[in-house]
């Protein structure tokens, strides 16, 4: 069976990474609890995953960090029926996820993949609010804050015992903002994030897509590119020829296949602006 990626490992993280859009999966220990977050993609990939979270447990309680529910980051929650999970209490509350778990499922369809174990949504055991951001994982304290904007029920997570920031879908080097919740919303997580790197001072700082880095300098530079991003889309009133696609598109390694998310960002601020029922 292949074995996921691993692209960053020390003595208490592990950072494994999809073949497909880079999609960043990160492991957590402490001394009575171990964390892991967005395990994901491919099935061979998740079971490779898992083999490494039991291997590495040694006892311990296994806790499931869900950053977002966007399918490609609940994809391999059925693989760790014994973890706690955590979670925003937006994420937690969600009333009807047919949708995330459909996606999961015509994935699969088209693609012909069989996984040794069920789709399934999570249930959140550990919840977090906007008002309290500490997090307790046993004698394990994290930070934690929601994170609305890419979608409504995000999740950054900070583990100072490691100096790991986890980002979920945001200041990828990969991606401009992906924003499928809310304009103002977006702005506002764009705003705590630049005060979360400034207070916090990350060692390393995870983005969902692309390679992990080190700097905060380069974390604060992705947040002032995307405040840039959508100030442009508002400059051109989400209208596409108004837009300089060229000069944006060239910043990004993969521009072809961000074409589809711009599209939609730009409906989604006619939407918010009542330019378009």
């Amino acid at each position: 069976m292949p074995e996921a990626k691993i692209i960053y490992r020390d003595r208490r993280c592990t950072v494994f990474q999809s073949a497909l859009y880079q999609t960043n999966t990160t492991w957590l220990e402490s001394e009575h609890a171990c964390l892991l977050v967005d395990p994901n993609w491919l099935p061979d990939e998740v079971m490779s995953i898992q083999a490494y979270a039991r291997g590495q447990l040694q006892g311990r309680q296994l806790f499931l960090g869900i950053t977002h529910s966007d399918y490609d980051h609940i994809i391999g929650v059925g693989a760790f029926p014994e973890a706690r999970i955590v979670a925003s209490r937006a994420l937690a509350e969600r009333q009807d996820p047919a949708n995330e778990l459909a996606e999961i499922q015509s994935f699969d369809d088209k693609n012909y993949c069989v996984r040794a174990y069920p789709v399934v949504y999570p249930s959140v055991d550990v919840v977090v609010d906007a008002h309290a951001p500490q997090v307790q994982l046993n004698d394990w304290g994290l930070h934690a804050w929601p994170s609305p904007g890419h979608n409504p029920d995000g999740m950054i997570l900070y583990d100072p015992l490691t100096g790991t920031l986890i980002l979920g879908d945001y200041l990828s080097p990969l991606e401009f903002p992906f924003v499928y919740h809310g304009f103002s919303l977006y702005q506002q997580t764009l705003d705590r994030l630049e005060g979360i790197l400034k207070e916090c001072q990350p060692r390393l700082i995870i983005p969902g897509h692309g390679e992990p880095y080190t700097s905060v300098t380069s974390g604060l530079t992705y947040v002032q590119r995307d405040r840039a991003y959508l100030a442009a889309v508002a400059e051109a009133k989400g209208e596409e020829g108004a837009f300089p696609w060229k000069e944006w598109s060239g910043r990004f390694p993969f521009p072809q296949g961000l074409l589809a998310e711009h599209r939609k960002n730009l409906a989604v601020w006619r939407r918010e602006n009542g330019l378009e029922s």
